[in-house]
């Protein structure tokens, strides 16, 4: 009988050692996994990169079955032209985030920043035709100054035989030179005068007779275009509203146990509409770090929220509309998951995760500013 309750018991325990082994997630580094190459001359530099599914599907024992969506992964490249020797490049593997859940892994560390290095030095070639103009022109510098060096030797003893009875005629010449030369500077004087009221006259007559076209508005006449046009007292005014919403929503979410010890504003990133047609025609990004406390102990992670259609006016002042503001709500889960219990926020575990959101949220039709 012992024997038996000993067996069960041990089978009991193989079995959940190999279901644990089998609910166990690993952990993958996706930027090992980035191959780029970079091309070209310093200025004129092209990179291009792609994701080794082969390597990674070895590594990670991808089921067939989810193989062809491993193939499906991306590598976006943040600059892919136009570079320069020492430029930051950032590469980031996109794919679907359910792949996680379906293999059974965590995939981390999905985006990598490199150095831009090696591109050609750009060196001025200098075809035969310029080399052989160049050396023709240097043989006739050497000939017309060795010439020039003969007849100034030849004048110079001419000039020494005939100073003593040149002397008067070349004073007498000289002062009618001199006379001359007074005569013509006070014409050209006169004529330069004459000429420039003439040119004056004419341009006054043309701006009198074709007024200046007006230049058509521009779609974003109006919005902020740039981050640097951001005031201090509107961005400060964002800063306070978002906190505000982020403490109100937390105080909301939060169970007994939990609680929101800290939230620190990071960093903003500003986008705008790339010709003003879209909808909103800009938006800035607040990010937040908070800090929390529940019965696993501390947890730290990342939210923000979006203002939109930022407006100035002549005077540079900025007018922000608080009602535009749109957080992440509970589309974006960062999870407490690694100790006792799981807990979920809204929100992001990473800087990475967070930036990524919000350079991609609005599509391709916003850039940076």
């Amino acid at each position: 009988m012992k024997k038996g309750l000993l067996l069960l018991i041990s089978v009991v325990m193989l079995t959940a050692l190999l279901i644990g082994c089998q609910m166990q997630k690993k952990s993958y580094s996706l930027n090992e996994y980035i191959e780029y190459e970079v091309e070209g001359a310093d200025g004129e530099g092209t990179i291009t990169a792609k994701f080794n599914y082969k390597q990674f599907i070895e590594d990670a024992r991808i089921p067939e079955k989810y193989q062809d969506e491993i193939k499906g992964f991306k590598v976006r490249i943040s600059q892919e032209d136009g570079l320069y020797n020492g430029d930051k490049v950032k590469l980031t593997v996109k794919y679907d985030r359910e792949i996680e859940e379906k293999i059974n892994a965590e995939l981390i560390d999905k985006s990598v920043t490199i150095t831009v290095e090696g591109l050609e030095e750009r060196i001025k070639e200098t075809t035969a035709a310029e080399e052989s103009v160049e050396t023709k022109e240097a043989e006739e510098a050497v000939e017309s100054a060795a010439e020039e060096a003969a007849a100034e030797e030849n004048s110079e003893e001419a000039a020494q035989e005939s100073s003593e009875e040149a002397a008067p005629a070349e004073s007498s010449a000289a002062e009618e030179v001199v006379e001359e030369s007074s005569e013509e500077a006070l014409a050209q004087e006169s004529a330069a005068e004459e000429s420039s009221s003439e040119e004056a006259a004419a341009v006054e007559e043309s701006s009198e007779e074709t007024p200046e076209e007006a230049a058509e508005p521009s779609p974003l006449d109006g919005y902020v275009k740039v981050s640097t046009e951001i005031t201090e007292a509107a961005m400060e005014q964002m800063k306070a509203d978002a906190e505000q919403r982020i403490r109100d929503r937390e105080a909301m979410d939060m169970d007994a146990g939990e609680s929101l010890e800290s939230v620190y504003f990071l960093e903003s990133m500003f986008l705008v509409s790339k010709d003003g047609t879209d909808d909103p025609k800009n938006a800035v990004y607040l990010i937040f770090r908070l800090n929390g406390k529940n019965t696993n102990g501390d947890f730290s992670w990342y939210d923000c929220f979006r203002y939109s259609d930022l407006q100035i006016d002549s005077q540079g002042n900025v007018s922000v509309d608080l009602q535009t503001a749109s957080g992440l709500w509970q589309r974006h889960i960062a999870e407490d998951n690694k100790r006792e219990r799981y807990f979920y926020y809204t929100g992001y575990e990473t800087m990475d995760e967070i930036r990524e959101f919000c350079e991609t949220e609005l599509g391709d039709d916003y850039s940076l500013k």
